[in-house]
C-alpha cells in the first residue's frame, strides 16, 4: 500500500508538472526561433554594410582620381599661360 501511495503521488506530480514544463519548452523554442531570426537579420545587415562600405570606398577612389586629373590639368594650363608672351606693344616698335 505504501508503494502504491508513493507511486500515485509521483504520477500526480508528474502530470501536474507537464503543463508548466511544456510552457517553458514552448517559450524556449520561441526564444530560440527569435534568436535565429535576429542572427539572420544581423548577417544580412552586415553584408549590406560591407557592400555600402565597398561602394563608398570605390566612389572615394574615383573622386580622388578625378581631383588628381583636375590638378594636373590646372598645372598644364598654368604652364601654358606662363609660356604665352603678350604681343609686342606698338610703342616698342
Amino acid at each position: 500500500m505504501v508503494s502504491y501511495a508513493s507511486s500515485s503521488g509521483s504520477r500526480s506530480s508528474r502530470s501536474s508538472s507537464k503543463g508548466p514544463f511544456a510552457k517553458v519548452v514552448a517559450e524556449n523554442n520561441e526564444l530560440r526561433r527569435r534568436g535565429e531570426e535576429a542572427a539572420i537579420k544581423l548577417a544580412e545587415a552586415t553584408v549590406e554594410l560591407e557592400k555600402t562600405k565597398t561602394s563608398q570606398q570605390q566612389a572615394f577612389q574615383q573622386q580622388q582620381a578625378m581631383n588628381q586629373q583636375m590638378l594636373m590639368n590646372q598645372h598644364q594650363i598654368m604652364l601654358w599661360l606662363h609660356n604665352i608672351r603678350p604681343p609686342p606693344s606698338p610703342q616698342a616698335s
